[in-house]
């Protein structure tokens, strides 16, 4: 009895004066910011789009070979689903087998041939909505077989 009475409280707590637009626009990248801080040895990816996304992905690469890949979560969601916030930071470290998908990696600032490659998700999760590519080469991220953008940021040194 005391189980049914306790999911009964939960559901009168739970506030959901949210309204979701289920045909909504996918999300497109209206501010996207990819920043190294030497100083603090820490990579900064902050993107801003129009409409929810499905979360996003960061896939940095010198050569094709070795591809770190991580994830980006939403902070910052507007309650009716016109805008959302995408957060990553990473720790720089010195030995790839301590990179850490969505919490480390082991290319700093410096690195020669960096390339970069950051796509948000349409509300699936899945189909990609918007992307940009960064670093020497942009374009390489085709051949390498991740995907292909036009669009490209530049990075911020800290």
């Amino acid at each position: 009895m005391w189980l049914v009475a306790m999911l009964w409280a939960c559901s009168l707590a739970h506030d959901d004066t949210a309204t979701v637009v289920e045909d909504a626009e996918p999300p497109v990248m209206t501010s996207t910011k990819v920043a190294c801080d030497v100083d603090d040895a820490e990579w900064q990816v902050d993107v801003v789009t129009e409409n929810w996304t499905g979360g996003g992905r960061l896939w940095l690469s010198t050569d094709g070979d070795y591809i770190e890949d991580h994830g980006l979560d939403s902070v910052e969601a507007e309650g009716d689903g016109s805008a959302d916030r995408l957060e990553l930071d990473l720790d720089i470290v010195a030995d790839w087998t301590e990179a850490s998908g969505g919490s480390s990696t082991v290319f700093n600032c410096g690195t020669a041939g960096l390339a970069g490659f950051l796509v948000v998700f349409a509300r699936d999760g899945d189909t990609v909505a918007d992307c940009r590519a960064f670093g020497e080469e942009p374009g390489r991220w085709m051949d390498w077989g991740v995907g292909e953008c036009a669009s490209t940021v530049d990075i911020s040194a800290g």
